[in-house]
């Protein structure tokens, strides 16, 4: 637990997560902070101090399922290899040239203080 912390995301993890999610209609943004907690708890548990884009489509894939709009006999499965995908694509298509800093850590402290 003590290394999920440890794990940095840059701004453009955060754009990509958003990015997904508004990519496939899914309301509110509960979605975006599982994903964002799955995927840095996934980087520490593979030993890594930076979450990549695997473990946002790993973490996107648990996280989305059940949130995604459809009919109501339709189902919808996406893989990871497709959620990385369309990473990318939103990825090439939005902040081309942003620097890609790790997000400073006043979210979570922020989040923190309320959990409490």
């Amino acid at each position: 637990r003590r290394m999920v912390d440890k794990v940095s995301y840059t701004r453009r993890d955060l754009l990509s997560i958003a990015a997904l999610t508004a990519s496939l209609n899914v309301d509110g943004h509960r979605a975006d902070l599982v994903i964002l907690k799955a995927a840095r708890a996934h980087a520490a548990f593979e030993g890594r101090t930076a979450i990549t884009d695997r473990d946002i489509a790993l973490a996107a894939e648990l996280a989305l399922p059940h949130r995604i709009k459809r009919g109501p006999f339709h189902q919808i499965e996406i893989t990871p290899e497709q959620l990385q995908e369309r990473i990318q694509q939103l990825q090439g298509s939005s902040s081309e040239g942003e620097p890609s800093e790790p997000e400073p850590k006043e979210a979570d402290s922020e989040a923190q203080k309320k959990k409490s």
